[in-house]
């Protein structure tokens, strides 16, 4: 095999794995996302008071989420075609890779104002064990107790 064709198939390699990895990642933020929901109504004792003030706020992050799940979709299409090229140091490539950790970065950043912005509608113990489930979910092993 030449030297293009094996970089043009290590390319592909890439790519794949890449976009793979990031739906992986992508699906576990998404799970990660339900579970708190199932997590809050389970565990937080919310008062019909608390579950309509956090309404509108779930449906405003909601709105934003699909906004920052676009823009990685987007953002790993790219690195995908310029990592096809296989030239992982090309401006194209650096440029989407760029893209899709400052995507995923502002997504993070995100869910956890989110996160505190439903503290305020919570009392001190409901907000307590928000926060350590919020800790315990960004732990490398994802553990709840």
């Amino acid at each position: 095999m030449n030297r293009l064709g094996w970089f043009v198939g290590a390319g592909a390699v890439a790519a794949v794995v890449s976009l793979a990895m990031w739906a992986l990642l992508g699906h576990r933020h998404a799970h990660a996302e339900d579970e708190l929901h199932a997590w809050m109504h389970a565990n937080l004792d919310l008062t019909p008071e608390q579950d309509a003030s956090l309404h509108p706020l779930e449906e405003a992050f909601e709105e934003e989420r699909r906004q920052m799940h676009a823009a990685i979709e987007e953002a790993g299409t790219k690195l995908g075609t310029a990592l096809l090229k296989g030239d992982l140091q090309s401006p194209e490539a650096q440029t989407a890779l760029d893209a899709l950790e400052s995507a995923q970065a502002r997504l993070r950043r995100c869910t956890l104002e989110h996160f505190f912005a439903m503290r305020d509608h919570l009392d001190p113990e409901q907000s307590e064990r928000l926060l350590t489930w919020v800790a315990k979910s960004i732990a490398p092993d994802g553990s709840h107790d």
